[in-house]
């Protein structure tokens, strides 16, 4: 699994800790959106792509905080048949223009600027 700002979480292990984590925030509220889901023609790989709105509490500052944006999640049968997923990466959505880091367009010049 991989979320922006946070090193991918691989293996059981790191999705179970990241799971339980989500799960003990009492603001935590997930809401998937598919878009469109397919199938490799030969069966082997899946891949699934919609929107989310998660709602959870933050940590430095205690407050909660709802973000919404893209995913991708990819699949693969297992020998018994179950698709698993392999690969689930979101995006999020695009910030407000208060919200940026650097302006929308430069200051004007001024005449005598370079």
């Amino acid at each position: 699994m991989m979320n922006p700002g946070e090193p991918p979480a691989i293996g059981t292990a790191a999705i179970r800790a990241g799971a339980e984590q989500a799960a003990a925030d009492t603001g935590f509220h997930l809401e998937f959106r598919q878009r469109q889901g397919r199938r490799s023609r030969l069966r082997r790989l899946g891949a699934a792509h919609g929107t989310y709105k998660l709602t959870s509490t933050d940590p430095k500052t205690k407050t909660v905080v709802t973000t919404t944006g893209s995913y991708v999640t990819v699949y693969k049968p297992r020998p018994d048949g179950v698709w698993q997923a392999v690969w689930d990466i979101v995006a999020p959505g695009r910030r407000r223009a208060s919200e940026r880091q650097c302006p929308a367009r430069p200051p004007p010049r001024r005449p005598n600027e370079p």
